[in-house]
């Protein structure tokens, strides 16, 4: 009898614990507080020491653990990535630990051994998983009857398109950062609209508009459209749409990760394919074979239109943008994805279709956009690139002769009235004005001598009729003398923290740290959109969202500075946004700020990003700064570092005592 007790006791006692194999799925399987470092589910918990469970990735910081732990022994844990060991420092190669393994290129990592606890260590900026599989009974990752991850599948069309229901289901699938491997029809009814009829600090509208549909109109269960345009792709106005409208839209779906929030939405460059249910007209495509043709035909009005390359010379690559030359005229080609340009780089002849796009002229300069690259083949590669030799006064004369083309000028001065910004003015020795756009940042940390002689080279651009100049590198602005090696100031930590200068010197290197550091600067004000438009007053246009650092505190140069994203946390006493930004803690700007975040682009620019803690005296941090800043004059402040009248009930900070108020 005894035996059948033990017997029965065993069994009831196993079917408390993990089944053989238990599933989180972020998104699904999540906390509904970011300040809960715990999930539990099939007997199984997976603990985090920082970070978060509850958005559509589990997200751990770097030096932080991940511990999974079970009363039957683990034998095998999988573990997805939202994006690819390697380049990436989101990828697989973000855990560490004794039994962990990941895959060379790929989006996942496994854990085997046997153990009741397995912890495993964050070794990057943040390590973000979309699913951890436990396995048990002597399972591993990769065998014993692991069903493979089905792929999504997209297949809609104009007559047939999806639902929003059915977008949202399938793009629940995605990874953060991830889109659909082809555009997507999706039929709804416009339930609401966040943006339209805007237009650029020139007045010329941008000609799209953001909006949500929903399957009833209602504003619930919404997919968002992300600066869509209208009907074959041509600019859409508020006398285009409405509120409920039926429409159907044509695009690449994403899940778009920011911050701890994602959102399901169409990408950019989608447009309508319908309206109340009438369809895009048909259009002619035109198929292009020779560049003078693009530039002799081109107009201000977007016409759909593809482009038959032969043995065309690729001159630049730079993420979604492509340089070509025909040996006589030059052209840029713009992706609707930078994936698309992956396959091809400078120097490389290719044969192949630039397809799906569409030709028109973006503030006065040529540029054709496309949708694919259809049969490419990559001639021959490693081919020289050379510039033509020009003068100023060519391509000002002809600038249309040498649009999009990579040129060189000698013997040019650098003005010192037009040093403090990414327009650089130059003049030759007759007095012919060029100016040298800094369009891809890597001019941030160049020191120009005005009494040198430069030979510059890049592509020309046309900006609503003015003469650009975009450089590819910093040697692209050579003075012929021996450049100064940058020398780093800071450290990166909080006793020799980087400077303004040091991140943006560290942007566009290969060893940039990908762990997060510290950083310091004064803060000048918040980025409204854009690094061109810094606000440094009050009123509404003053962005609770970011700051604004430079290394001089009367520093009036943007180029000068860098902006850092402040992030979001249902745990006030983490919420960075709420203590340290402008909107709310206006006495703030000028002062100097240590902020611990990673180094990333941000609005297009060197800048600072997921900032998890900062000081304002270079010593104490979080809730400590704000009791040394207190310091002087007995200011209350409560526990979200937010500056009020009087102690209510609660955690507050006096002067530089903490005060629990019943």
């Amino acid at each position: 009898m005894k035996k059948l007790y033990s017997l029965l006791f065993a069994m009831l006692a196993f079917a408390g614990m993990a089944s053989a194999q238990v599933t989180f799925t972020a998104g699904t399987d999540k906390t509904d507080d970011a300040a809960i470092f715990t999930l539990t589910k099939d007997g199984v918990t997976i603990t985090i020491s920082n970070g978060n469970l509850s958005t559509a990735e589990y997200r751990v910081f770097k030096g932080e653990t991940l511990t999974i732990s079970s009363e039957t022994a683990i034998t095998g844990v999988k573990f997805t990535s939202t994006t690819k060991s390697g380049s990436d420092k989101y990828g697989p190669d973000c855990l560490t630990g004794e039994g962990y393994t990941f895959e060379e290129g790929g989006k996942t990592g496994s854990w085997t051994g046997s153990a009741t606890e397995v912890v495993l260590t964050a070794s990057k900026a943040q390590c973000r998983l979309k699913e951890i599989v436990v396995y048990f009974d002597g399972e591993e990752p990769g065998g014993g009857g692991e069903e493979p991850t089905p792929s999504v599948d997209w297949t809609s069309s104009l007559e047939a398109p999806l639902t929003v229901a059915q977008a949202l289901e399938k793009a629940g699938q995605l990874g953060g950062g991830e889109q659909s491997d082809v555009k997507v029809y999706v039929k709804g009814v416009i339930s609401r609209i966040t943006e339209i009829d805007t237009q650029n600090a020139q007045g010329v509208p941008y000609g799209n508009a953001t909006y949500y549909i929903s399957d009833d109109g209602q504003e619930a269960n919404e997919l968002y459209v992300f600066r869509g345009k209208g009907l074959n792709g041509n600019s859409v106005t508020s006398a285009d749409i409405k509120v409920g409208d039926e429409v159907v839209v044509f695009g690449y779906i994403q899940n778009y990760v920011k911050g701890e929030t994602s959102t399901l939405e169409f990408t950019q460059n989608n447009e309508l394919a319908a309206i109340n249910g009438q369809g895009a007209p048909d259009v002619e495509v035109k198929v292009y074979t020779k560049i003078a043709d693009v530039k002799a035909e081109v107009t201000a009005d977007k016409v759909k239109a593809d482009f038959q390359a032969t043995d065309l010379l690729v001159t630049y690559v730079n993420g979604k943008s492509v340089y070509v030359y025909d040996g006589t005229d030059g052209l840029l080609f713009y992706a609707d994805d930078a994936k698309l340009a992956e396959g091809i780089k400078a120097g490389d002849k290719i044969t192949a279709k630039f397809s799906g796009g569409q030709l028109y002229l973006y503030n006065g300069l040529t540029e054709m956009t496309f949708a694919a690259i259809e049969d490419l083949t990559v001639n021959s590669s490693d081919n020289a690139v050379e510039p033509q030799k020009v003068t100023v006064a060519d391509v000002g004369n002809n600038p249309k002769d040498y649009e999009n083309e990579l040129v060189q000028f000698e013997e040019l001065t650098a003005q010192a009235e037009a040093l403090e910004s990414r327009n650089i003015k130059f003049m030759d020795d007759s007095d012919n004005e060029l100016t040298v756009r800094d369009n891809w940042n890597v001019l941030t940390t160049t020191q120009f001598n005005t009494e040198a002689s430069y030979t510059v080279t890049g592509f020309v651009a046309l900006y609503n009729g003015a003469v650009q100049i975009y450089p590819r590198t910093a040697e692209d602005v050579d003075s012929g003398e021996e450049p100064v090696p940058y020398e780093l100031e800071g450290e990166g930590t909080l006793e020799k923290p980087y400077t303004v200068a040091d991140v943006q010197y560290l942007i566009n290197r290969e060893d940039c740290p990908t762990e997060a550091v510290w950083v310091t600067g004064y803060i000048m004000g918040a980025a409204k959109s854009t690094m061109s438009n810094v606000v440094k007053e009050q009123g509404e246009d003053l962005q609770a969202t970011n700051i604004v650092l430079a290394e001089d505190a009367n520093e009036e140069s943007n180029a000068k500075m860098i902006p850092v994203q402040l992030t979001t946390n249902k745990d006030q006493s983490k919420d960075i946004r709420s203590q340290i930004n402008l909107v709310d803690h206006f006495d703030y700007l000028g002062k100097q700020i240590w902020v611990l975040g990673t180094i990333e682009k941000y609005f297009s620019v060197a800048g600072v990003k997921n900032v998890t803690d900062y000081s304002l005296d270079g010593e104490s941090t979080g809730v400590n700064a704000v009791a040394d800043d207190a310091k002087a004059d007995g200011r209350i402040y409560n526990i979200a570092g937010q500056r009020v009248s009087a102690v209510g009930k609660g955690l507050y900070i006096v002067g530089t005592k903490k005060v629990l108020s019943e």
